[in-house]
């Protein structure tokens, strides 16, 4: 017998489109800003050089009083997110970087630098 097996395709992100965890987020952070937790957030505005040729543009730049934050809003961790957050991460100390994963009605931190 012959059995051919479908390869996985999963649509390709498009730069500047929320995927729906993505958008709860966002939700979110209005209601922190609205409250006065947060200064000020952007939406895939940043993009860090990790290498000649190689770049990560995290979800989320986070503006709070004293620090940034950088927000990673993942589903699941697939090939080389988890490697270039973390490259990122040591690159730019400076930064607060977060993973975070919706997980039974809250939001779960997966990563932390």
């Amino acid at each position: 017998m012959n059995f051919r097996v479908k390869p996985y395709y999963r649509a390709r992100h498009k730069s500047g489109e929320m995927n729906k965890d993505e958008a709860r987020y966002n939700e979110e952070l209005k209601i922190k800003k609205q409250a006065g937790e947060i200064l000020y957030y952007y939406f895939e505005k940043v993009k860090f050089r990790l290498a000649e040729k190689m770049f990560y543009t995290p979800d989320f730049l986070v503006v709070h009083p004293g620090h940034l934050e950088i927000i990673e809003v993942k589903g699941y961790l697939e090939g080389d997110a988890l490697v270039k957050w973390k490259m990122a991460a040591e690159l730019y100390p400076w930064l607060v970087w977060k993973i975070i994963r919706w997980e039974k009605k809250q939001w779960k931190v997966l990563y932390e630098r």
